[in-house]
């Protein structure tokens, strides 16, 4: 006891949160409940979070002031989360599902509840699989990805699709990325939109495709978001909307800065194609096409004769 007290003193906030627990609960010795609440905020402030998780206990039970306070509970546990604590997380997800503190709200209980599962006891199966799948044994690292999956594990869904992916067996990964992307995966919804729009395991079809894109963009998946630009601006599976296309390439880089230059060639060929469609294919007698066409010839035949001219020789 004493030295728990003296780490207490020096601020050691892991000792602190110790030190609480033993004063919240009388555990050797006398409970007293403000002061654990005390050494408890010590602990917060160093953003430790056991600390945080029991003062959203304190909350959540009315240990404090003999009237539970969910709002302040709910405050402490998603502190708590932030940095990692399963508990805190668990208690988030009860209270989603019950509306105490917030709106009840089932898919927000789900997803923290779905997040609990994966960081719980199952996660064992994915780091499994990873060890056979960095050791070389694909097929042993399949079954166990498969085992995870089986139990609802949308990263083990995921890798699952990928490894038949990289088998070519398109078909059976069609249906492991549709299985996560029913856990709102972005990546998964994405992948979909890919298989649909290449026709890999399934038919050709580039509305689907589209309908997965705008789901995954949805989710912040600045691939997809760049996808959906594309098919508007050349009216793959949307209608032609040089408008929509901008508004998603731009899109694209608010969701990823590191897309930059992908987005601003994107741009700039955008932009081309407007002035393109703006001018009369027939103009003054002309037939622009054909004009285009032959001023391109010309250029490529400049520029295979300057590269024969000042490269090859040299």
């Amino acid at each position: 006891k004493s030295f728990l007290a003296s780490s207490g003193i020096n601020a050691e906030y892991g000792a602190q949160t110790f030190l609480g627990e033993l004063y919240l609960k009388g555990h050797g010795i006398k409970p007293n409940t403000l002061l654990a609440k005390k050494l408890f905020l010590k602990a917060a402030q160093q953003n430790y979070p056991e600390a945080l998780f029991h003062l959203g206990n304190m909350y959540f039970e009315g240990t404090i002031i003999d009237k539970r306070d969910y709002a302040q509970a709910l405050g402490y546990y998603q502190r708590a989360a932030t940095l990692g604590h399963l508990g805190a997380l668990y208690k988030m997800g009860q209270m989603n599902k019950l509306g105490l503190g917030t709106v009840s709200y089932c898919p927000n209980a789900f997803k923290l509840l779905k997040k609990v599962l994966e960081r719980g006891y199952i996660s064992h199966f994915t780091k499994e699989a990873y060890n056979y799948y960095r050791n070389g044994n694909e097929e042993m690292a399949l079954i166990a990805y498969e085992r995870a999956s089986d139990m609802g594990l949308e990263l083990a869904q995921s890798n699952v699709a990928w490894l038949y992916e990289e088998k070519k067996n398109y078909s059976l990964a069609l249906g492991f990325y549709r299985d996560a992307a029913e856990l709102e995966s972005a990546e998964a919804h994405l992948k979909l939109g890919d298989f649909y729009y290449y026709g890999l395991g399934t038919t050709s079809n580039l509305e689907k495709a589209a309908s997965y894109y705008l789901v995954s963009s949805e989710l912040r998946n600045p691939q997809s978001t760049f996808n959906l630009g594309v098919m508007h601006q050349f009216g793959l599976g949307l209608p032609v909307d040089f408008h929509l296309a901008k508004r998603y390439y731009d899109m694209a880089l608010e969701q990823s800065p590191d897309a930059y230059l992908p987005v601003t060639i994107a741009l700039i060929g955008l932009s081309a194609h407007q002035l393109y469609e703006n001018i009369p294919t027939q103009l003054w007698g002309y037939d622009w096409d054909t004009i285009a066409i032959c001023v391109c010839v010309f250029l490529l035949i400049i520029l295979g004769y300057v590269r024969q001219r000042f490269f090859v020789q040299r």
